[in-house]
């Protein structure tokens, strides 16, 4: 065996170009199933690592909604706050306004994301103020234009952070900056259609104010339990209490735990779908091995017949080429291991999430590389030990 895996080094070193462009295949596709599995595993570690199970949302059931007298206010919001003042931390909606234009007099202009925030909101989105204050009573009851925004935007319009007093304009209205924002990745913001791009906040009542009174109606509530608090019991009470406060049925609810498990389970089946067809590409190599292998017959018909000449065997000349063939295959699959691993560090990394290089990917890759180069070795490995050596000394 030994000697048979020399002779394969020798023949790879003899055709250097030949044995790089055939290994591109196998390159390719271990490496496209390594990072894509990889990615798959980040994303999926990444929300694991950032959901937090005091979460949870009071949602419609649609199919019981009466009219819009169903849906939830400010007033209703506030009612369960102050019924459930001991076992919640905070009541909110997410009054989403969508993506912005925003700029600042100094001319920097930036695309972020805003949001209307009820007195909890911050609360909810597990924001840290670095500058300043957060909305009190005054700003939402005189509906003062005041803003706050995250690090990374002021930064970006102003070039630092240091902007409390500082004006930004947005649809054409001034905000004066009463708070900054430390910088965070939320995954569950990029699986809900916000992205990577910064949340800037305007108060409620500038909601109203803009939209109309009946704008945000069909928002969700969002709830913050305290600690120690089972989550489920509590939503359970509330559902409960809106209920018989709104004489209604259409509210159930839905917690972060939950909804984690059903995203994760998402991201698993598409990870499984992408890396199938990664693993094309794997086909695709071991077509390119076989052609090789077969030119390689070819070239090398009249050494064939000498060693057959001087007593080899067709089990031998056989077992020569199927090793040539694995250590091809086994050599791209270690640079596309390598080539996988680096190309999902540098995408995880680039994306702030937590970085996963899959083990099981690797084992399969390799293991795949093997059986490639296995399967792509046995028909010019027979071809080549059936050769005549009459013939093939005479070629």
């Amino acid at each position: 065996m030994i000697e048979y895996i020399i002779t394969a080094f020798e023949v790879l070193k003899n055709n250097k170009l030949r044995s790089i462009l055939t290994t591109f295949g196998i390159i390719i596709g271990v490496g496209s199933v390594v990072t894509i599995v990889s990615l798959g595993e980040g994303m999926v570690k990444t929300v694991e690592e950032n959901y937090e199970p005091t979460l949870a949302v009071i949602e419609y059931d649609w199919s019981k909604l009466g009219s819009y007298l169903d849906y939830t206010w400010i007033e209703d919001i506030n009612m369960l706050s102050r019924a459930f003042d001991d076992k919640v931390q905070g009541v909110s909606k997410q009054y989403k306004g969508g993506e912005s234009f925003i700029s600042g007099k100094t001319g920097g202009i930036a695309s972020a994301y805003l949001m209307y925030a009820t007195e909890d909101t911050l609360i909810l989105e597990d924001e840290t103020i670095l500058k300043g204050r957060d909305f009190n009573d005054q700003d939402r009851y005189l509906s003062k234009r005041v803003t706050i925004i995250p690090s990374s935007l002021a930064i970006q319009i102003f070039g630092t952070d240091d902007v409390l007093g500082r004006t930004i304009t947005f649809m054409n209205e001034s905000y004066s900056i009463v708070g900054v924002l430390q910088d965070r990745f939320d995954p569950l913001r990029a699986l809900d259609g916000i992205g990577s791009l910064p949340v800037f906040y305007l108060t409620d009542t500038i909601m109203l104010e803009r939209e109309g009174f009946l704008h945000g109606g069909d928002a969700p509530i969002r709830v913050r339990v305290n600690e120690g608090e089972d989550v489920k019991t509590v939503m359970t009470d509330m559902v409960h209490f809106l209920k018989q406060a709104k004489n209604s049925e259409a509210y159930i609810y839905s917690t972060v735990t939950m909804d984690m498990e059903a995203t994760n389970e998402i991201l698993r089946l598409i990870t499984m779908a992408v890396g199938a067809i990664a693993g094309i590409s794997l086909f695709v190599g071991c077509i390119g091995v076989v052609n090789i292998m077969l030119v390689s017959v070819t070239e090398r018909t009249r050494e064939i017949g000498l060693r057959k000449a001087i007593g080899a065997k067709d089990t031998h000349i056989m077992y020569q080429f199927i090793t040539e063939a694995v250590i091809v295959s086994l050599i791209g699959g270690i640079i596309g291991i390598i080539v996988g691993i680096l190309g999902a560090w540098i995408m995880l990394d680039s994306m702030g999430m937590v970085t996963v290089i899959s083990i099981q990917s690797i084992i399969i890759s390799t293991v795949g590389a093997i059986i490639v180069g296995l399967i792509s070795g046995i028909y010019p490995a027979r071809k080549a030990s059936k050769l005549d050596p009459v013939v093939a000394l005479g070629h």
